[in-house]
């Protein structure tokens, strides 16, 4: 079940990957009703994307884990991907939980960059070392 606020137009897309292909699932043209339903047949949990094409050169794809059941995602036109909350699975949580975990190492591979550079750029050698052990340390992490 999608609930898109603000929608009015345009077509939405569920699809998946199938041996490294894109496929989409089930599709519905959005003519005045946000709410509308679309169907997979799923034997176990798998990603799945929702794709709305805004009838403009503009995409945008939520990712979410999809199991048997009710899959339940609201969002809104404006900030589609950001917005979205999406209920009805439990490997959802987990999907959450690892995106947070790289965005934040993410952002702290930015803060090292940056911290790289401006030891680089004073010519500190102590602080330029220092840096490549957090860097080293951060890559073991996101391994883990």
């Amino acid at each position: 079940k999608t609930n898109i606020k603000g929608l009015k137009k345009g077509t939405v897309y569920l699809k998946r990957v199938i041996d490294t292909v894109m496929v989409t699932v089930d599709s519905i043209v959005v003519n005045g009703n946000s709410e509308f339903e679309l169907y997979a047949d799923l034997d176990e949990p798998d990603l799945l994307f929702l794709d709305l094409d805004k009838n403009s050169k503009e995409e945008d794809r939520i990712s979410f884990f999809a199991d048997k059941g009710i899959i339940e995602i609201n969002t809104s036109l404006k900030n589609f991907v950001t917005d979205a909350k999406i209920k009805g699975s439990e490997h959802q949580k987990v999907l959450e939980d690892y995106q947070e975990l790289m965005s934040r190492l993410n952002n702290r591979n930015l803060d090292l960059i940056k911290e790289s550079f401006e030891a680089g750029k004073s010519g500190d050698t102590a602080a330029i070392n220092s840096v490549e052990k957090k860097q080293v340390s951060l890559i073991r992490n996101r391994y883990l």
